[in-house]
């Protein structure tokens, strides 16, 4: 299955639903329109990640996001990408930063779910292959994202 890494919190926002837009400054993921890819961890947590997302998340959300920041370097999820176009003002609240101005693409996306077990894999920047059973992904689309996290506190 095709991959991309997300820094965190970023991935998490992905799985959980609340961010059904992911941006790129490029149009170099088009090509994974119509395919469910891997949403990967990085190890890599952003830490501009409250203020991007001030105007779009609430304090509830972010306090959930401190406590199910997932563990880096794992594949946590999968996720359809229904399609890919350039972005503007409009498509700010469901990528969760502001796409005014500048050249900026999104992959949208829909139908995201947990894995049952991570799966440990060293992330890549682009488009990488990980390698998810049939099993994995029939489990996933049988829970609750929300329910999972919650079960981890």
């Amino acid at each position: 299955m095709k991959a991309i890494s997300l820094w965190r919190p970023w991935d998490l926002f992905v799985l959980m639903g609340w961010k059904t837009i992911e941006t790129r400054t490029h149009e170099r993921f088009k090509g994974l329109v119509g395919t469910t890819i891997a949403i990967h961890s990085a190890k890599k947590i952003d830490p501009h990640w409250r203020a991007a997302t001030a105007a779009y998340l609430a304090q509830q959300g972010a306090e959930h996001a401190e406590r199910w920041i997932l563990k880096g370097g794992h594949v946590h999820g999968i996720v359809e990408v229904l399609g890919h176009d350039p972005l503007d003002r409009t498509h700010s609240h469901r990528a969760m930063i502001e796409c005014a101005g500048g050249e900026r693409f999104g992959l949208f996306l829909d139908h995201a779910r947990l894995l049952e077990n991570p799966i440990q894999v060293r992330g890549r920047q682009g488009i990488f292959n990980v390698t998810i059973s049939e099993a994995a992904v029939r489990a996933a689309g049988r829970r609750s994202n929300y329910g999972t996290l919650k079960k981890k506190e």
